[in-house]
C-alpha cells in the first residue's frame, strides 16, 4: 500500500520571490536549491520540514518569467496542509493577511493563495509524535505547517481517471475523493466529479503529485502500474529518492516516490562562474555540521555538503574505525566506492561541471583525502581539517594525488589528532604527489578555529585563480 502523499511539485516563474513567500511567510525550510533533472537549465526548489521528510515536501521548477497558469483538466491543483489546532488557524490567519494575503476562515480550516495563484488550505488535524515542523522567523512550532495531507484534481476524464487511481495506484474510491494509505499517512485527493476542459501549465500550477512507496515495495508498484496501462517511465534514481512516474487517462502526471535516502545532503548551486565545495563532516556529524565554515572560507561557491552512511558517535560517520584514525579498511573500501558515486550524482544534480574541493574534518577529512587518491576527475584540490591521517597504503596507490594541492591544518593542542600524527599524514601525502601546504593553530584543539578558517580562505582564492581559472 501506498502511504500518503511524498510532495507536491508545482511551478514558479520567479524563485527568489518563492522563497520569501514559502520560507520567509510560511516558515518552511529550503531543504536544497539544484536544478531540474530532466531541464538543467531551470532551478527546482524543495521545502518541507526540519529533516526534509516526505509527506511535508513541497517544490518548484522555476521557469523565469513564466506566464501564469489556468488550472483544469488534467492538473492537480490546491494543497492541503495539517496543522495543530484552532490556535494555529488564528496564528496563520493573521499572518497571512499582516503579509497581504487574502485568507477565507472555515470552521477548521483556512484558505489562501500564493502571491501566484497556487491554492493551499490549512487543516486542523493535531499532532504526532515524530512530527518535526519547520518554523522560520515568526512561525512558533506548535503552529507551523505539518505534512500535506492532500491535493485536489481535475481530469479530462474522472471516471478513466477514477479506476486508473483506485486499480494502478490502489486508493480507496470513498466517492467525493481517493485516499491513499492507512493510519497515520493517508493523503486524500479530491477528484472532481465533472469533465474538465484541459488546463494551461505555468506559474502557480501544479505539475505533478508524488506518493510515498516504502522501498522494498517500489518495483512491485512500477509492475502493478504496467499492469493497469499507465506505461510507467523506467525508475529513475533523484538522489534523494527513486521515482517512477505515468500519466493516467484523465491527462494528471503522478508519481510514486521511495522513502530513501532521503534528503541527506545540502546542495546550493554556485554563483555564476565560481567553483563548489564539497564538505564532508566528522564522526558523530551530519550534513549541517561544517555549512557555516564553507560559508565563511568560500562565499559564492557552491556547497555539497552530503551525510556519512555509518551510524557513529550518536550521529554519522564516513565509515567504520577500530580506533582514532584507524579504518576499517573493508568499511573504508566499500564506502569509499559509494561516496564517490553519491558525490558524482549530487555534482550532476547541482550543474557542477569542473572539479571540486573536497573539504572534510577528522573522519571526513580521511574521506576527502581518499576521495582525491581515488577520484580525481571529482577532485580538483583537498583541504584536511584537523584530519591528515595517514590512510592504508593501498588507497595512495590509486594515484590520484599526483599534483593535487591540498591543504593541511590542525591544532597543536589536539588530543585526536596530535602533532605527530599530523606530522606523519603529511609526510604520506607528499610522498603520494600531492602539493601539500600546512599550518598548525599552536593553540587549537579538535575543532576548527578563527586561524584555520583564514588560512583556508587565503588557500581557496589562490586555488580558484590558480587552479579553477588557471
Amino acid at each position: 500500500m501506498l502511504q500518503g502523499i511524498h510532495h507536491v511539485t508545482a511551478i514558479t516563474g520567479d524563485a527568489a520571490a518563492n522563497v520569501r513567500f514559502y520560507a520567509g511567510v510560511l516558515g518552511l525550510r529550503l531543504v536544497k536549491t539544484t536544478v531540474n533533472h530532466d531541464e538543467p537549465g531551470t532551478y527546482h526548489l524543495y521545502y518541507g520540514d526540519e529533516g526534509g521528510r516526505p509527506r511535508t515536501l513541497i517544490t518548484f521548477f522555476e521557469v523565469p518569467g513564466a506566464a501564469p497558469g489556468q488550472p483544469g483538466g488534467g492538473m492537480f491543483h490546491s494543497v492541503a496542509w495539517r496543522v495543530a489546532d484552532q490556535p494555529a488557524l488564528d496564528f496563520w490567519e493573521q499572518r497571512l493577511t499582516a503579509h497581504d494575503t487574502v485568507v477565507d476562515r472555515g470552521d477548521d480550516r483556512l484558505a489562501f493563495a500564493d502571491p501566484e495563484g497556487l491554492s493551499h488550505v490549512l487543516i486542523a488535524r493535531g499532532t504526532r509524535d515524530d512530527d518535526s515542523p519547520a518554523h522560520g522567523d515568526g512561525v512558533p512550532p506548535e503552529h507551523a505547517l505539518r505534512e500535506i495531507i492532500g491535493v485536489e484534481a481535475m481530469s479530462l476524464a474522472p471516471e478513466r481517471s477514477r479506476a486508473a487511481l483506485v486499480g494502478g495506484l490502489g486508493m480507496a474510491d470513498l466517492g467525493e475523493s481517493l485516499v491513499v494509505g492507512s493510519g497515520d499517512h493517508v493523503g486524500r485527493v479530491g477528484l472532481h466529479p465533472e469533465p474538465m476542459s484541459r488546463g494551461a501549465q505555468g506559474a502557480g500550477t501544479i505539475h505533478h503529485v508524488a506518493f510515498v512507496s516504502p522501498d522494498a515495495d517500489h518495483k512491485k508498484w512500477r509492475e502493478r502500474l504496467t499492469g493497469g496501462h499507465l506505461a510507467p517511465t523506467q525508475v529513475v534514481d533523484r538522489i534523494y529518492f527513486k521515482s517512477v512516474y505515468a500519466r493516467e487517462p484523465g491527462g494528471l502526471l503522478v508519481e510514486v516516490a521511495t522513502i530513501g535516502p532521503g534528503m541527506t545532503a545540502v546542495v546550493r548551486p554556485p554563483d555564476d562562474g565560481r567553483p563548489t565545495l564539497l564538505l564532508l563532516h566528522g564522526r558523530g556529524g551530519g550534513e549541517h555540521d561544517l555549512i557555516g565554515v564553507g560559508e565563511a572560507v568560500a562565499p559564492g561557491w557552491g556547497i555539497i555538503a552530503p551525510r556519512g552512511p555509518e551510524a557513529e558517535g550518536g550521529g554519522h560517520a564516513w565509515f567504520s574505525h577500530h580506533a582514532i584514525g584507524v579504518p576499517v579498511i573493508e568499511s573504508l573500501d566499500m564506502r569509499l566506492g559509494e561516496t564517490a558515486e553519491v558525490v558524482a550524482g549530487l555534482a550532476a544534480d547541482a550543474g557542477v561541471t569542473g572539479p571540486m574541493v573536497v573539504t572534510g574534518f577528522s573522519n571526513g577529512g580521511m574521506m576527502a583525502g581518499a576521495l582525491a587518491c581515488a577520484r580525481p576527475d571529482l577532485v580538483g584540490g583537498v583541504a584536511l581539517l584537523c584530519s591528515a591521517y595517514p590512510l592504508p597504503p593501498h588507497i595512495y596507490a590509486m594515484g590520484g594525488l599526483a599534483g593535487m594541492p591540498v591543504v593541511a591544518v590542525s591544532g597543536g593542542a589536539d588530543p585526536f589528532h596530535p602533532p605527530d600524527v599530523h606530522a606523519a599524514g603529511v609526510a604520506a601525502y607528499r610522498a603520494a604527489g600531492a602539493h601539500l601546504s600546512e599550518a598548525i593553530d599552536p593553540a587549537g584543539a579538535h575543532g576548527v578555529t578563527s586561524e584555520h578558517v583564514r588560512i583556508l580562505r587565503t588557500w581557496l582564492e589562490g586555488w580558484e585563480s590558480d587552479v579553477f581559472r588557471g
